[in-house]
């Protein structure tokens, strides 16, 4: 499930980067109008497929259909003492 647009926040880095993204058309704000808080999109979130349903608890396996059986090859021999 997808949580959201990446961002880089000029605010928590060094300054030495911001200065590098200063005049770069990808520099955005959270508030345009008092231009603060810049930041870079790294990575766009992506919604799910429209066509694509969520799952539901009828659609999930039970956890003992993941579990496979050894087989008796597998098996170690037991030992017995005497």
């Amino acid at each position: 499930m997808p949580w959201g647009p990446v961002r880089f926040i000029f605010e928590y880095g060094p300054p030495s980067v911001a200065a590098d993204f200063e005049k770069s058309p990808a520099l955005q704000y959270e508030d345009p109008a008092k231009k603060s808080r810049s930041y870079v999109e790294v990575m766009a979130s992506k919604a799910p497929p429209a066509d694509r349903k969520p799952k539901t608890d009828a659609d999930k396996k039970p956890a003992d259909a993941e579990k496979k059986p050894k087989a008796d090859a597998e098996k170690k021999p037991s030992v017995e003492k005497s």
